[in-house]
């Protein structure tokens, strides 16, 4: 059936709207949303294994990443052992425990956040009493309010809410019962019928704050935890544990007084006190996570120690250099003229790894870096070492330092004739121009360039005769050298290289093992002088028309075990380091990989009993094995469970014949058979089959004569 010219064209703008949406979706669905309200409510400080965002009007939840800015009507969670701390513009801090989400929701004169399940920690304390905005924890009916206080709310879903008051008070309405917490008061909020229940409580927790971060310098040290009791003068029992519902005790501490501590290695803890005699006041304080974080020193980069810096117009910005450090939000770089540090020259914060400063003055200087962490209290353990540097003034320019190529470099011609030949160095940046001088010896008597270049580096692509070359570089000023010649370097230049094949050598003849399907076969090479990579090609033909195996090698032999039987073509290419492209490769050579000999299948006797009454010898037989040239049988007689070897023979037949009889006895037997390939002539065995067993019996059946009575001759028998 033909289509009319309407279909076709239906069908067509049917197929271009498809992929035009199907595209736009495909677009919408991977990109990554880059903002939703436009106005910034605060930052992510902190986040622990898995926290994501949903903005406003989206559906889709993405991963966060410390520092990422939120937006008002942003939704937060945070799934399983993961939590987020929120720094909020006003100094707020929101910290979310595991498996908790909350909206953000700010307007000019209040701060509200919908809670929708997990524990949330809100801290206001620091906030400044200026433009002080109420903030509000909404969940259901319930809502928690507070000015500057620092409260917890947790609730699972479906069950009761819990307000716990750590600092100031918080005001609680839920329906139409509403109340003042204290911090000496929990309150707990009924799912089920709304009932809000409120109890004094003996202990106020202080240190380590909810989701306190402590860092230690080692593997472990000592971490100390204080409360406030409320006049209890019973036993307290202070709580560590892996897991917020206790089933596991850490340790614990008996006192009476209101402090303890505990020896503790990096990792996320759970501590609470218990009252040994409790009273009707709540016995157990409420439960806190606190983390301990191993802190190291910043280590430092660069400038290294003791480096002097030389300018001659324009003094030195100087770049500065450390490794991140795994808690810090930012860092203080100090630069001093002393080495206590004190009175700081320069002082800069830096939210990177690495930041440049203009140093003013000549002299030696000292510097360090500090960490700046939002979640965890600095101090100056963790500050860097003190490092040093050294800024001078000069009337003439320093000289160049040489860098590429190295000094006594190799450098084939089989590199050169695929690329320039580049040289490198290092100056003063206030330098704009160069003049380089390449020489066939070291006094530069025979020079073969001179050049005067306006960059740090050359190419060139003249070819240079095999040999040691040298070369060196001044700074220029108006073509007038402005520095001394740099230290001379040398690199060598070699002659055309060809990769030499060594093993296996060529038209071989190779046998795999025993009874595997493929074996390995070694290859190996002679090396070439320069750095490269070497490409192994196996082909069935020697034209190489189609490649049946390539390997590529870092060394010089190599043996895969994935050849199959049969006669092969190899050869190897070098591909060079700096290049990429292949600089030479070897001759083809061949080689046969002779098949593994099959295990023997033995004929007879297999399973039977043999009466040796009715036989002279004993015929062992099995079938031929295409490529044996023998057959090594062994025959053991097996008494009481231990064989005891009789014979072992080879032959060249798929038979033999034991005649010596006379070794055997009644009884159990037990021959093996193996299959061998030996060199021509009989020499060395090079291949081996696997070993067939059988079994069999021998037996002596002789039959009874009739007894013959020899004396006396009369016999004389008595009758009654």
């Amino acid at each position: 059936m033909r289509l009319l010219k309407a279909d076709i064209l239906v069908l067509s703008i049917s197929a271009v709207i498809i992929t035009t949406f199907s595209f736009l979706l495909y677009l919408d669905l991977t990109k990554r949303i880059e903002f939703g309200e436009t106005q910034s409510v605060g930052n992510i400080i902190f986040k622990r294994k898995v926290a994501q965002r949903k903005y406003n009007r989206q559906v889709i939840w993405e991963e966060v990443e410390q520092n990422q800015t939120l937006y008002n009507r942003d939704s937060i969670r945070t799934a399983d052992n993961s939590d987020a701390v929120i720094k909020l513009k006003d100094g707020t801090r929101i910290e979310l425990g595991e498996n908790s989400m909350i909206l953000l929701s700010l307007s000019s004169d209040a701060i509200n956040i919908n809670f929708a399940h997990g524990t949330i920690y809100a801290k206001r304390d620091t906030v400044g009493k200026e433009d002080l905005k109420k903030l509000t924890i909404k969940s259901n009916d319930t809502s928690v309010s507070i000015d500057t206080s620092n409260i917890k709310v947790s609730e699972s879903s479906g069950k009761d809410i819990q307000v716990i008051v750590s600092k100031g008070t918080a005001n609680i309405k839920t329906g139409n019962n509403e109340r003042v917490v204290t911090n000496r008061e929990k309150a707990t909020i009924r799912s089920a019928t709304g009932e809000m229940t409120v109890e004094k409580v003996i202990y106020r927790l202080i240190r380590p704050h909810p989701n306190e971060f402590a860092g230690i310098s080692g593997t472990v040290s000592q971490v100390g935890f204080t409360w406030d009791q409320n006049n209890y003068r019973g036993i307290s029992r202070c709580e560590l544990s892996r897991d917020s519902s206790f089933a596991g005790i850490l340790n614990y501490s008996d006192t009476s007084g209101s402090s303890a501590s505990f020896s503790l290695s990096p990792g996320e803890y759970y501590w609470r006190v218990r009252a040994m005699n409790g009273q009707g006041e709540s016995s157990v304080s409420e439960t806190r996570r606190f983390t301990v974080l191993q802190v190291r020193p910043v280590s430092l980069r660069a400038p290294e120690p003791e480096t002097t810096i030389s300018y001659l117009k324009e003094p030195p910005l100087v770049q500065f250099h450390w490794r991140k450090n795994s808690i810090a939000s930012s860092y203080i770089i100090e630069v001093a003229r002393t080495r206590d540090m004190k009175n700081p020259v320069k002082s800069v914060d830096s939210l990177d790894s690495m930041i440049g400063i203009a140093i003013d003055q000549p002299g030696t200087y000292y510097w360090r870096v500090t960490p700046k962490s939002d979640i965890i209290s600095i101090t100056d353990r963790w500050s860097s070492p003190v490092s040093s540097f050294t800024v001078t003034k000069q009337t003439r320019y320093s000289a160049p330092v040489l860098h590429v190529p190295e000094n006594n470099e190799k450098i084939s011609t089989l590199e050169l004739a695929h690329r320039k030949l580049i040289f490198n160095w290092e100056a003063n940046p206030e330098i704009r121009s160069f003049r380089i001088r390449i020489a066939a010896d070291r006094e530069f008597s025979k020079q073969l360039i001179t050049k005067d270049i306006d960059t740090n580096y050359h190419a060139i692509s003249s070819s240079l005769n095999p040999g040691t070359w040298y070369w060196r570089v001044a700074a220029l000023n108006k073509g007038i050298p402005v520095s001394d010649y740099s230290t001379s370097g040398s690199f060598i230049i070699t002659g055309k290289e060809s990769i030499e094949l060594r093993t296996p050598s060529d038209n071989a003849t190779l046998y795999q093992k025993k009874d595997t399907d493929q074996s390995g076969v070694s290859f190996s090479w002679k090396r070439i002088s320069i750095p490269g990579s070497y490409k192994l090609e196996i082909s069935k033909n020697r034209q190489f028309n189609q490649v049946y195996r390539e390997y590529s090698v870092q060394g010089y032999s190599i043996q895969p075990d994935d050849i199959a039987p049969g006669t092969m073509y190899w050869r190897v290419r070098f591909i060079g380091e700096k290049s990429g492209k292949e600089l030479t490769r070897s001759d083809v050579r061949s080689f046969t990989l002779e098949a593994p000999l099959k295990t023997p299948e033995l004929i007879s006797p297999v399973h039977t009993a043999l009466d040796m009454k009715l036989h002279s010898s004993i015929p062992f037989q099995w079938r031929k094995i295409r490529g044996a040239t023998s057959y090594e049988i062994t025959l053991f007689a097996v008494r009481r469970g231990t064989r005891h070897l009789v014979f072992s023979e080879r032959t060249a037949n798929e038979q033999y014949r034991f005649s010596r009889l006379k070794l055997l006895d009644r009884g159990e037997y037990v021959w093996t058979l193996k299959a061998l390939r030996t060199e021509a002539g009989g020499g060395k065995t090079v291949q081996e089959s696997g070993i067939s067993r059988g079994m069999f019996t021998i037996k002596l059946n002789v039959p009874y004569k009739k007894p013959k009575i020899l004396s006396p001759e009369t016999q004389y028998i008595q009758t009654q």
